[in-house]
């Protein structure tokens, strides 16, 4: 089994009280992703595909990623319906949190996109504004958009172009892509090519300088940077250095 045949729940059924206390509460902590994520599918599922993800971490290097104090690599995608979001324009507002994800089709990526949505209040409060960047089409964003309520851009980064400067790419061997159409999984339909590569799961937090300012990288598909952590580099660069 791997990590595409875990079932995904809709992710809004994640426990209704938690999220009201959030969005009422900005002071109150959200769920981590591993809370979310050991809810949705169960601490045995969780384990087990962990350790298959442990078995792959050869495919991608995090060490060719971009990090921190880099300038991030600007950008002009287009969102699900069509409207471009440049990095440059956003930053004029405030930092940034880019989340690079494999596509809608990964349950790991899916759950760290709730995570952040339940996140949302601290991260409006602290000034930041979030967008989610995958090689899908449009049409596939709409429908996680959809899907699980996403309030986030969704943006298509086509070929990987963008995730390619920021060195993020990898290639999903031939036999790994197989098992994922045997499962209904056509990543070439999905992401309108052929090629066959992948984005390693990623979160930068750019301050509005440009710079990098947080990067959490990793080829373990399971392993993503808790909200938590964005939050608090968030809060420390809405303090004044004296």
């Amino acid at each position: 089994m791997h990590d595409a045949q875990l079932s995904t729940p809709s992710l809004t059924s994640v426990d209704a009280m938690t999220s009201k206390q959030i969005e009422t509460d900005h002071s109150a902590a959200p769920p981590s992703y591993q809370q979310l994520l050991e809810t949705a599918y169960g601490l045995e599922a969780v384990e087990h595909s962990r350790a298959e993800a442990q078995a792959t971490q050869g495919l991608g290097d995090p060490s060719a990623a971009l990090g921190v104090g880099a300038l991030a690599p600007p950008f002009a995608l287009t969102d699900a319906n069509g409207a471009v979001v440049e990095l440059m324009q956003l930053l004029t507002h405030g930092p940034v949190v880019l989340i690079f994800y494999r596509g809608g089709w990964c349950p790991f990526c899916n759950v760290y996109l709730r995570a952040f949505q339940l996140a949302r209040p601290q991260l409006r409060a602290l000034g930041a504004q979030v967008v989610l960047i995958s090689p899908e089409q449009a049409a596939h964003s709409r429908a996680l958009i959809e899907r699980h309520a996403l309030l986030f851009p969704l943006l298509s980064d086509r070929g990987n172009r963008i995730a390619r400067q920021y060195g993020l790419v990898f290639q999903m061997p031939q036999e790994l892509r197989d098992e994922y159409l045997a499962d209904g999984i056509d990543l070439a339909e999905h992401n309108g090519e052929a090629g066959g590569e992948v984005p390693m799961p990623a979160t930068f937090v750019v301050a509005a300088d440009g710079r990098i300012a947080y990067a959490f990288v990793s080829a373990d598909y399971t392993q993503r940077a808790e909200p938590s952590a964005v939050l608090a580099v968030l809060r420390r660069l809405r303090t004044p250095r004296r």
